[in-house]
């Protein structure tokens, strides 16, 4: 008798000791490509991720703000910063402080922006 394996597992019928051996032996056949079909999702999410990682630093790399003369970023840190900063830390220096660290080098550099602190 043939296996015919497009109704396989559609009817409720039995088959054969040697029918019952070839649906175990294409059934593990079937798990093993899933199997192998899993780890190479796996290692594509990974490679997507790194992907996504490196994209974001280069898109970071070519931002706009990042081409600024320190003086045109100082001067927007002085329109941003006119009000007295206040302790707990909510908005103006110690936001921009906070940022990146050539932003951060800018606020400590400038003691202006830390005469008006309020505690």
């Amino acid at each position: 008798m043939s296996l015919d394996f497009s109704i396989v597992g559609l009817r409720n019928q039995s088959y054969s000791e040697q029918e019952l051996d070839i649906v175990r032996r294409l059934r593990q056949t079937c798990m093993e490509k899933l199997q192998v079909l899993r780890d190479g999702i796996r290692v594509l999410r990974c490679d997507a991720e790194r992907l996504e990682i490196q994209i974001q630093r280069l898109d970071i790399a070519l931002a706009p703000h990042n081409k600024l003369p320190f003086e045109i970023l100082l001067r927007i840190f002085e329109l941003c910063c006119d009000k007295p900063a206040q302790i707990p830390a909510q908005n103006g220096i110690y936001t921009i402080s906070h940022v990146c660290s050539l932003w951060r080098q800018i606020a400590l550099s400038t003691p202006g922006f830390w005469a008006n602190v309020s505690i």
